[in-house]
């Protein structure tokens, strides 16, 4: 690393068998193992301004190569400069980089490297008058109501709209200590509540009384168009406002400033931060394969949380583990959990290695030192002994998934010791 003085580098390898944290490594590095991600993580000043050097070396090395040579099996180089990232505008992503040979000078091979640059949140100062990044007080099993009183896409005879006020406020009425929703921004950044990454608008053709959805990413409307497409595309309500003029608690698409102010204090949030996923065979959720700046978006989420949350409880989750590794970083008061499905026979495997076992998942919960991880149920209930690994880790556990709405699940993951339980029609269960 060819860098300021103010520089610290610290080596983490992560598979599913553990994790390992260096400040130093052996003067020829570490092999490299398909089944393990290797992170270097880089503290710096001048963020901009960093050259990394990769070099490369055979593994197995014969007599002939070895002898009278000043660096033993040293075949090749690659070269990053962090000024690239700046000049793309993206704090993470993927670079390909080529691997010059040591004494060609051609190409022999090519290196993938993720990148990822935290930089801290912009115009709030976190001290340490409140800390809970790794508190949690052991109990009993919470109930955690999915999307509020749950979902309703899925349930047949729901009243209640998920991801609304009312439905939040239901599942407070009915005892859940925590409600989970899922926040991102609109196009004019305005952090709202909505499940999914894309929305549908229908539209009617002239002389023609068929009407044809098309959909469209939430991230491309802005805050008021997406308060005139609940009222275009769901007809629940005459108008945007009820007769007191208050909002319209059954409406889709509220903010998250609007969920501060109407959902009781007592009741916690787990606000799941949403993310394009990559899937291993190429594919990207919604089709969607570009997305905000990550450190604005996180800047945006979080201020709004840090400001408006007062003394009510909050933990963060995500599918994405560079989102995990931000979120720990950049703010010291709010926990969060890694979103994990596990191997699946329902949902397509993820590109990310850290995504693709709850056992990996465990370690990188563990290396990031957050507070622990939201697994699958379909995998949780075939592997039972990975709640108390993970636990015996000092991490804690939470489920989520449709297998949460049977009752009897939730009674062998209770068993179990489970810490929190993510699951739909709470009240009614």
């Amino acid at each position: 690393i060819y860098a300021s003085p103010y520089t610290s580098l610290e080596i983490s390898m992560i598979s599913a068998s553990g994790y390992k944290s260096r400040h130093t490594q052996p003067e020829c590095g570490y092999a490299l193992e398909p089944p393990r991600w290797t992170e270097y993580s880089i503290h710096t000043m001048d963020p901009d301004n960093l050259e990394l050097t990769f070099e490369f070396f055979e593994e197995d090395l014969s007599a002939h190569v070895v002898e009278g040579d000043a660096h033993p099996g040293h075949v090749g180089t690659a070269c990053l400069l962090s000024s690239s990232f700046s000049e793309s505008g993206k704090d993470n992503g993927v670079v390909t980089l080529p691997i010059m040979g040591r004494n060609s000078r051609q190409t022999i091979g090519k290196v993938r490297v993720d990148y990822l640059v935290i930089r801290p949140i912009q115009g709030l100062q976190c001290d340490m008058s409140s800390c809970f990044v790794k508190h949690w007080k052991k109990r009993s099993a919470i109930d955690v109501g999915h999307r509020g009183a749950g979902s309703s896409h899925t349930a047949k005879h729901h009243r209640i709209r998920e991801n609304t006020i009312a439905s939040f406020k239901s599942a407070a009425n009915h005892g859940a200590a925590y409600v989970e929703f899922d926040v991102h921004l609109s196009k004019d950044a305005v952090p709202i509540i909505y499940h999914d990454l894309t929305c549908c608008i229908s539209t009617k053709m002239k002389n023609d009384k068929t009407q044809e959805l098309i959909e469209v990413p939430v991230k491309d409307l802005t805050f008021d168009q997406l308060q005139l497409l609940k009222v275009k595309v769901w007809k629940i309500a005459n108008s945007l406002l009820s007769e007191d003029g208050s909002i319209d608690e059954h409406q889709p698409f509220p903010s998250l400033s609007q969920i501060f102010h109407a959902v009781p204090e007592h009741v916690g949030f787990n606000i799941e931060i949403k993310w394009i996923c990559q899937m291993k065979d190429g594919s990207w959720d919604s089709n969607l394969s570009s997305y905000f700046n990550m450190n604005t978006y996180l800047d945006i989420i979080l201020s709004c949380v840090l400001q408006q949350a007062g003394q009510r409880r909050i933990v963060f989750s995500c599918f994405d583990p560079d989102i995990c590794t931000m979120v720990r970083r950049k703010q010291n008061k709010y926990p969060i959990l890694f979103l994990t499905q596990g191997i699946s026979q329902t949902y397509p495997e993820l590109m990310d290695i850290r995504c693709q076992t709850t056992q990996i998942a465990i370690s990188f919960a563990q290396s990031e030192n957050i507070l622990g991880i939201c697994g699958h149920t379909e995998e949780l209930l075939k592997n039972l002994a990975y709640i108390g690994d993970a636990q015996s880790k000092g991490l804690v556990v939470f489920s989520w998934g449709v297998d949460n709405n049977d009752h009897e699940n939730r009674r062998k993951l209770r068993e179990q010791g489970i810490d929190g339980l993510i699951y739909d029609r709470y009240g009614v269960f």
